[in-house]
């Protein structure tokens, strides 16, 4: 992807876009997104406007495609590559999906309303000002929905990927919504991401089932 749009979209990455600027934040109200210069949501430290998290998200998105967390229609790949201090989750290359997710419980979540990597930062520009969406989550949980402004990051994509990458490490801009959830109670939840970017669109339902260490 050069620029690819994510959805949960370079070229243009999976990414999930919404409706309005204006993202939904709770379980059911809606919420601006953070502005460049505003203190980003604090929640269970998760910084996804730093280059690090962007990297993070990034090299576990481009995965090979028979294990890729975007092009995943049931949920079979969900813990794939998963780093272990936080739950990422992804969208589409386009359109809805809908996931079925074991997580541990303990673990914030967080991933892309829509996004882009873009060669360059003017790249970002356009995308953001025709990005929008929002986040629900049904029975506890509060995402925060961030404007991530131009960032450069880099991260490793594998060989295989099915957003075009070439394998090894690779460079660009990272923006978009983003939104970050704190750690879910054990027990069964849905999260439900929905946004765009202009004619892109992109829907990713997660039925997650939180278990504790107990297996619970």
């Amino acid at each position: 992807m050069t620029a690819l749009v994510l959805a949960l979209a370079l070229p243009v990455l999976p990414g999930c876009s919404a409706t309005d600027r204006g993202p939904a934040e709770t379980s059911s109200a809606a919420a601006s997104p953070s502005k460049p210069g505003e203190s980003a949501p604090s929640v269970s430290a998760v910084d996804v406007r730093a280059a690090e998290f962007q990297s993070k998200w990034w090299t576990w998105a481009s995965a090979p495609e028979a294990v890729n967390p975007v092009t995943d229609t049931t949920g079979e790949h969900c813990a794939q590559g998963q780093p272990g201090d936080v739950w990422l989750v992804a969208g589409s290359f386009g359109g809805a999906v809908a996931r079925r997710c074991v997580i541990p419980a303990g673990l914030p979540i967080a991933g892309p309303v829509v996004n882009l990597v873009s060669p360059d930062a003017a790249g970002c520009e356009s995308f953001l000002e025709r990005a929008g969406g929002e986040v629900s989550v049904l029975k506890g949980g509060t995402p925060k929905i961030v404007e991530v402004t131009p960032v450069r990051f880099e991260f490793t994509a594998q060989k295989g990927n099915p957003s075009g990458f070439r394998a090894g490490r690779n460079e660009g801009y990272g923006c978009g919504l983003w939104f970050t959830v704190d750690p879910l109670p054990a027990g069964r939840h849905q999260l439900v991401i929905k946004g765009h970017s202009g004619d892109f669109t992109v829907q990713a339902t997660y039925n997650l089932t939180v278990k504790d260490a107990s297996g619970l």
